[in-house]
């Protein structure tokens, strides 16, 4: 984008495209679970399938559609990304201890605190600002965050209760 092009953030139209985008299917599975807890179970698997290929798709498209400036700028973004991640990964994890939770809830508050952000920030920006070139740190967050978690799945996942 050009500097000092000012960009226009409907608020109350984010506000619903949030609220879409995780607040009512987080909302959905918590019923689900609570009044099918053996169809939930059940659907664990194929749903954890269906949200990556989901994820992959907005990310490729992210991707093929702002290609060019994503190479011109991939290292730029990709190491503010990286910090962005671990960091939220780490205070994600580091509260989570704060606050006397086991290991296993730990390493999923973690990677769930790193991986949301990517997701949004490319749903937004195409969705909402309709920027194609916002959307690419977002989907340079989400690459860089499959590898981190991917290390801190292999990492903590490994070891016992502390």
């Amino acid at each position: 984008m050009s500097e000092g092009q000012a960009i226009q953030l409907p608020v109350l139209k984010t506000i619903a495209q949030i609220v879409v985008i995780t607040i009512i299917p987080i909302s959905i599975g918590m019923l689900i679970r609570a009044q099918k807890p053996e169809f939930s179970d059940s659907m664990d698997r194929p749903v954890r399938i269906v949200s990556v290929v989901f994820l992959i798709l907005i990310i490729a498209a992210a991707v093929i559609k702002e290609k060019e400036v994503l190479i011109n700028n991939a290292m730029l973004v990709g190491s503010a990304a990286l910090l962005l991640n671990i960091l939220t990964m780490g205070l994600g994890f580091i509260t989570s201890k704060i606050l006397k939770l086991n290991l296993r809830q730990s390493i999923t508050i973690s990677i769930e605190s790193g991986i949301q952000n990517g997701t949004l920030a490319i749903a937004v920006a195409m969705t909402i600002l309709g920027v194609g070139e916002m959307a690419i740190p977002g989907a340079i967050y989400s690459l860089v965050m499959f590898f981190t978690g991917g290390f801190f799945m292999f990492y903590f996942g490994r070891r016992e209760e502390d």
